[in-house]
């Protein structure tokens, strides 16, 4: 595969008296990032830029990830090999996670860890015990096993239309301005997406064999499109307020003939998500076969 994925999905107990008020992607995100400079730095009142190791340190290369490239490949901006969304299901927090590329697979260990070590510190205020660890092989969650296999294809596409549901908003631009509701069409989309999975190939795995993936022919007009602009308030520890972000959320549907043409695209999206800010959840959907269920 073009670009190397372990899609994880971590399960955190929390006290049941614990109401999160505002989405937490942020702070997770923020306490990820806390935690894993605080496990595996050596130089810890130095800074990333000018640190012996940066090249080959966990922490720069997940969370700052500009200081392991040569700046001038690095200029357009580095995306980060990670993709972060966390959920509350059946009283429990669950965070999907996707590690991106081997580089950063690399050092999962310290990932796994560090998420543990950031839940049992609090995020927003609020405690959370790991308790089971689970990845996505291609077909199936089941538990985590070190060392993880990254996903080896892209599983065959079904035939019948198919719903994309966005889970969280979807935050991106077109020709230099922010796409809403009124603006969204197929086109728009499918070149963001393709965008972002050539952009994350070409540092974190192979930019040509994604480019051969990505070419896709014309794609028409949704079949059907239900979606509207949404503020999504999160809360900054940085700041120490509570903050809102938008974008587009909504479900769209398309006819098997699209779905055909484009599905190497929307599977591989999934994971990455699409847009700005994913490494807090934002962008994230998910695939339905209108005939038979889930798609991946």
């Amino acid at each position: 595969m073009a670009l190397a994925l372990v899609p994880l999905r971590l399960r955190f107990s929390m006290p049941g008296t614990a109401h999160p008020g505002h989405y937490l992607g942020s702070a997770w995100r923020g306490a990820f990032g806390h935690a894993l400079k605080k496990l595996v730095c050596l130089f810890s009142q130095g800074h990333c830029e000018n640190c012996p190791v940066k090249k080959t340190c966990a922490y720069t290369t997940v969370f700052e990830s500009k200081w392991i490239f040569d700046p001038k490949a690095a200029s357009g901006g580095v995306p980060a090999p990670y993709t972060m969304f966390p959920a509350l299901e059946d009283g429990k927090m669950s965070l999907y996670m996707t590690v991106i590329g081997s580089r950063a697979l690399g050092f999962l260990p310290f990932i796994l860890q560090a998420l543990r070590q950031a839940g049992a510190s609090r995020v927003a205020q609020i405690p959370f015990t790991l308790a089971t660890n689970e990845y996505f092989n291609g077909t199936q969650w089941q538990k985590l096993q070190l060392p993880a296999e990254s996903l080896v294809q892209i599983p065959e596409c079904q035939p019948g239309a198919m719903s994309l549901q966005l889970l969280t908003p979807a935050r991106f631009k077109y020709q230099g301005h922010f796409i809403t509701p009124k603006t969204l069409n197929l086109e728009h989309w499918i070149t963001a997406l393709r965008r972002r999975l050539i952009s994350l190939a070409s540092f974190w795995g192979e930019e040509n064999s994604m480019r051969a993936l990505c070419e896709v022919s014309t794609v028409g007009q949704w079949q059907a499109t239900d979606c509207r602009w949404q503020e999504m308030e999160r809360y900054s520890s940085r700041q120490k307020t509570a903050m809102k972000i938008g974008g587009v959320m909504g479900n769209f549907t398309l006819t098997n003939e699209q779905v055909q043409g484009i599905w190497s695209l929307l599977w591989l999206g999934q994971w990455v998500h699409i847009g700005k800010l994913a490494t807090m959840g934002l962008g994230r959907y998910a695939l339905t076969s209108t005939n038979q269920g889930e798609a991946g």
